[in-house]
């Protein structure tokens, strides 16, 4: 399998939220509560940028 990482760019930090909010929602709002304003702003106050990356897999297998 080849693995490719890309840098998120700045234009694409909206959907960087998505991400973020489907994998930790269940967990934050299970403890704190979530709130979409305060993530977000968390996310960009916490959190440098070239931290996150798209992930993209590919399989080479012949089958």
């Amino acid at each position: 399998m080849d693995i490719k990482l890309e840098s998120i760019l700045e234009g694409e930090f909206e959907s960087l939220f998505l991400v973020v909010k489907e994998g930790l929602y269940s967990h934050v709002d299970s403890v704190f509560g979530w709130c979409d304003d305060y993530q977000r702003n968390r996310l960009i106050a916490d959190y440098e940028p070239n931290w996150f990356f798209w992930v993209y897999a590919a399989s080479t297998e012949i089958v």
